[in-house]
């Protein structure tokens, strides 16, 4: 067999149920037509043939082979549906088509072809045949139908083709070193991340593989043509090209790399051309997309490159995967492109044999390994046939693919002079829709937030308008006497010489105090800085000094904590002044370009960066929240949030501004469970606001939920198992995004039940004067369901870094898509991934720099954290690549619900395999009874690393030492991997293993371990560790254990086929 057939054998063997490389050709015959002379046709043309006659075999075998025999008579089905009208007639064949699709073939028994013949009505029939691809390519087709053509009208068969093992021989004798060297050249520095782009969103619908077929107008298909000529281009050239563009378009990079199959039938091989048997072969192409280069000089340099590359198109596969160096487990390309360039269609052969038989209605179906292929009938009317795997693309997705290649086609034929950063994918609704489901809606401007507080003071001066526990018991401070407090403290920084444009630190623990102090600092036309009065003495210092401050708030109990700087004021505001609201000094004048605050997050560098952002920008988004979700003078929202995590924004004066009312907590509650339930149930919030960490800890508490109560929800990606536990526990969910970059949240969304189908919540709805959009690295538009980063514009974007413009200017960046005065002058980058769905809804991905690179691949840690989570045991869950020896593994630190005994790696380990590609699947679990926090609320993962209790556990069962079957496993491998060094923890494919090597693998496991392991074994336990444990597990356990008589059956089954075989004439 050749390579190309044995990577088909293998895809069959290891998925049967998905009828890859099963192939059906379909057609209406018209006439009168003579059974038995139509079967004795096709008899005649199988016996000239040996290919047609062979079966595969490889069980105990070195190689996998095929063996023909002299006679193999194939299966008929003959049936009549004439007493079916029309309708029914096709819906009883597609009906059929599907059930044949299933019923596939035994591949160790010949003929892998049959056929169908079904009486339609008078002189009308159908005509199914269908064959596995491993027998022959499409080439053959027309072919092998004019021979039987002739054998059908009686006529004399010309001499018999060059036998396939012709082919076989050549391609044996050909230059593997030459080859070697220009795919190892070709592909040296390929992008590491080949897939397409483009993902199924988690809540849609998971349809079965299916095929999506579209015609391209014959105005383009004609000028493509006269392009083709005029440029000395081959068609396919043009359609590879407009491949590779979108593909282009689709990953970001300007480097991609797809599937081309090379017909395969050398010139230098005397009768090639007329030979039966599988010629073709599936070769990567890579392509550089420069934006800046022409269109039809590329294209020219496209058709240069594939001299040589089908020079070497003989080289199989798996051998060009060893040689460029990606790794044999890592696909080279996700997507496949064919185009069918075949000597002579069916309907060619009829015609050209004048039978007096006539063919209508044709059809075909094929389907391949690969996860997206296209394939493309050029014609009179030219066919696009796009073939996805189950899962991998919604059929919305799929037909919008169609779309996008299609208008670049049209876009080649009508500027085939312009520059390739000129095309743009987008059709103009698409743009259009993009633009407007990333657009809030439009507001006006409302006063600063000092302002909004002190004209509730005026319309409800006696309602309550914060409420505070500690551990002195609880206070209440009305509208009235908050705004009393304020004006006092707002005249003593004034009379401090504090004004428009100061910067004033507040550093209080939650109390009416820090509430009064931020107000007031704001009433004086100042800024505030706020502080924690926990963060350590070096970071207070640096961010003191960095932003300018002229002055620091505090009380008693913070100035003995916190080490000040001596050469900045304090100011206590531990003995308040009251004076009345209409006596409070007027304040400097501010206008919505004026800072509100600077909050330090974390920077790159090691020191905290400072985050500017204006009073339009916070009143922009008190405003919003009062939209959605709706904060209103009925609220009572409970505060627990640190001074120092922006969100105590919306906590500490979302209700104020509408006239509703605080609760204030001192911090213990936020770190205490127990305590926090209890407070819920005393206090009886209508709204509460945390992370997902704060919700996780509540709901393990054994906290039961409030009716009455909205739970806001943001800081982190909420899972869709939280999500559906808070669900029960309130009123209302809402999932909430924003960087402290555009001030707090960006958008919201309410979160209800059928949203929770995959294993994050999606986020949408910008807030009222916000834009959102996804943008490729060009900075273009993404079409949705492309990955992109997340920008933001709009009211909420802050100016920038305070005293960093290098850094603003890099994370700040002018906006191109204003379609108004109103619009945003520039986008905040968030380094956020994210996709755009159909219904209005973004998929977060992760942060771009949380990436992780391991052994060459690229890998979002949230998509390995989502599946872990998924398992109903995990309640949370952190995945990190870390060194332990001289390798990386990814590593998952586990918080559990409940007790778990024995492996955790038992546990997970078929769990992950099912959804994730090897690479993606953690080599170590690290349980912990509660996962480090950051002062915000999020998960420490720089604490996480490296902790390893005693339950840390290595991923799979098997003992660490070469006990049997290990040791018998580790010579197997040797032999099989041709390698000297094995170990426990080694990986079958990084070690050199690919898919015909797996075959080989199975054949030596049953003969030195009298087991018949499942293909798919091999690559859901790789290493060798793993795979013994699997082999012990079948071995000892006889409920997973095949039975004797099944371990036996594929060697003495083949054995009598053999020996029942009349002759057996060949072995290839």
């Amino acid at each position: 067999m050749t390579p190309v057939q044995s990577g088909m054998l293998f895809h069959s063997l290891k998925a049967p149920e998905s009828g890859t490389y099963f192939e059906q050709c379909w057609c209406v015959l018209e006439g009168p037509l003579d059974l038995e002379a139509f079967k004795a046709a096709w008899r005649r043309v199988i016996g000239r043939h040996d290919v047609l006659r062979s079966e595969c075999h490889w069980v105990d075998l070195d190689r996998p082979v095929q063996v023909v025999y002299d006679e193999a008579e194939p299966d008929w089905h003959i049936d009549d549906w004439s007493h079916f009208d029309a309708p029914e007639q096709e819906k009883a064949f597609v009906e059929w088509l599907e059930a044949d699709r299933r019923r596939g073939f035994r591949l160790d028994e010949a003929p892998l072809l049959r056929f169908a013949l079904i009486r339609l009505g008078k002189d009308r029939h159908r005509f199914l045949w269908s064959f596995h691809h491993l027998l022959m390519d499409g080439w053959c087709s027309s072919l092998l139908v004019g021979e039987m053509l002739k054998a059908y009208a009686g006529h004399a068969l010309p001499p018999a083709p060059p036998p396939y093992r012709r082919y076989i021989d050549w391609r044996a004798g050909q230059d593997v070193d030459a080859a070697r060297a220009y795919w190892s050249d070709e592909l040296a520095d390929a992008p590491d991340d080949v897939s397409f782009g483009l993902e199924r969103g988690a809540d849609e619908q998971e349809d079965a593989g299916f095929e999506i077929r579209e015609t391209l107008d014959a105005e383009t298909a004609s000028q493509l043509a006269t392009i083709a000529r005029r440029e000395r281009l081959t068609l396919a050239t043009v359609l590879q090209g407009a491949w590779a563009l979108l593909l282009s378009r689709y990953c970001g990079k300007d480097d991609v790399i797809f599937g081309t199959v090379l017909a395969g039938r050398p010139a230098e091989l005397p009768g090639s051309e007329t030979m039966v048997g599988l010629f073709l072969n599936t070769v990567p192409l890579r392509v550089e997309t420069a934006p800046a280069r022409k269109l039809v000089d590329w294209l020219r340099d496209l058709q240069a490159g594939h001299r040589q590359r089908e020079q070497h198109g003989h080289a199989a596969l798996s051998d060009i995967q060893r040689w460029s160096g990606a790794g044999a487990n890592r696909p080279l390309f996700e997507t496949l492109l064919i185009v069918e360039n075949l000597p002579l269609s069916m309907q060619d052969a009829f015609a050209r044999e004048n039978s007096a038989l006539s063919l209508s209605d044709p059809g075909s179906y094929e389907r391949t390994s690969y996860p997206i292929a296209l394939r493309i009938f050029p014609g009179e009317q030219t066919v696009l046939a796009l073939t996805v795997d189950q899962g991998r693309l919604s059929q919305a997705d799929a037909r919008r693919v169609l779309r996008h290649y299609r208008g670049l086609l049209s876009a080649f034929a009508a500027r085939p002079d312009a520059r390739l950063g000129e095309f743009d994918i987008l059709l103009p609704e698409e743009r259009a829709h993009l633009l407007k489901m990333g657009r809030g809606r439009p507001a006006p401007l409302t006063p600063p937030i000092h302002e909004q507080v002190f004209a509730r003071a005026t319309q409800t001066p006696q309602k309550t308008a914060v409420v505070y526990t500690g551990a002195a018991g609880d206070s209440a401070l009305s509208y009235h006497e908050l705004a009393g407090r304020v004006g006092a403290l707002a005249a003593r920084l004034c009379a401090h010489g504090v004004g428009r444009g100061s910067v004033v630190a507040v550093c209080l623990d939650r109390s009416p105090d820090l509430l009064c102090a931020l107000l007031a600092t704001m009433q004086a036309g100042a800024a505030y800085l706020p502080i924690d009065p926990d963060y350590p003495a070096e970071r207070i210092a640096y961010m003191l000094e960095d932003s300018g401050t002229v002055l620091v708030l505090a009380d008693r109990a913070s100035t003995l904590r916190v080490r000040f700087p001596g050469d900045i004021p304090i100011m206590s505001v531990d003995e308040p002044r009251i004076v009345e609201p209409g006596n409070v000094p007027a304040p400097a004048f501010l206008d919505a370009d004026d800072l509100a605050y600077i909050l330090y997050t974390s920077g790159s560098t090691g020191l905290p960066k400072g985050v500017a952002i204006r009073h339009g920008a916070l009143s922009n988004f008190i405003q919003a929240m009062a939209h959605r979700p709706e904060i209103t003078a009925d609220d009572r929202l409970l505060a627990l949030t640190t001074i120092g995590f922006d969100i105590a924004g919306l906590e500490l004066f979302g209700p104020l501004a509408q006239g509703g009312t605080v609760v204030l907590t001192d911090g213990s509650a936020s770190r205490d469970g127990a305590h926090l339930v209890d407070l819920i149930g005393r206090m009886r919030p209508s709204l509460m606001q945390s992370t997902p960490a704060g919700w996780r800890m509540l709901v393990e508490a054994g906290w039961k939920g409030d009716p009455d109560l909205r739970i806001l929800c943001g800081g982190e990606a909420l899972d869709s198992r939280l999500a559906a536990q808070l669900l029960e526990r309130g009123r209302e969910l809402w999932n909430l995004y924003g960087p402290t970059e555009t001030t707090i949240w960006s958008a919201a969304i309410r979160v209800e039940p059928g949203m929770l189908a995959g294993a994050g919540v999606s986020v949408a709805g910008p807030i009222d004067r916000t834009e959102l959009y996804v943008l490729d690295e060009r900075g273009a538009l993404a079409p949705l369901g492309v990955a992109g980063e997340l920008h933001i514009a709009g009211a909420g974007l802050s100016p920038g870094y305070w005293g960093k413009p290098g850094l603003t200017a890099e994370r700040f960046v002018p906006n191109p898509y204003r379609l108004n005065a109103d619009d945003g002058l520039y986008l905040y980058r968030t380094g956020d991934l994210a996709r755009w769905r159909e219904n209005g809804t973004l998929d977060f991905l992760g942060r771009i720099d949380n990436q992780i690179k391991l052994r060459g691949y690229r890998i979002e840690p949230g998509e390995i954290e989502a599946r872990l989570c998924a398992h109903p045991q995990v309640a949370e869950s952190a995945v990190l690549v870390e060194q332990r020896g001289a390798s990386q593994q990814l590593v998952a630190y586990l918080r559990w619900h409940g007790a778990v005994s024995g492996d955790p790696s038992g546990l997970l380990r078929d769990h992950m395999v099912a959804a994730l590609p090897t690479y993606m699947v953690p080599a170590v679990y690290v349980p912990l009874d509660r996962f480090p926090l950051t002062p915000n609320g999020k998960v420490d993962r720089k604490a996480l690393r490296g902790q390893r209790p005693p339950a840390a556990v290595e991923s799979g069962a098997a003992p660490p030492v070469f006990g049997e079957p290990a040791a018998t496993l580790a010579a197997i491998w040797r032999e099989v991997l041709q390698t000297d060094h094995v170990g426990l923890s080694d990986n079958f494919f990084d070690l050199g293993g690919h898919s015909l090597l797996v075959i080989t693998l199975q054949s030596a496991v049953r003969e030195r371990l009298d087991l018949l392991l499942d293909i798919t074994d091999v690559f859901r336990f790789p290493t060798l560790e793993t795979m013994a444990g699997r082999i012990a597990a079948l071995t000892g356990n006889g409920a997973d254990s095949p039975n004797e008589n099944d371990r036996v059956t594929p060697r003495l089954a083949g054995r009598e086929r053999l020996a029942q075989r009349r002759t057996l004439r060949t072995v290839a």
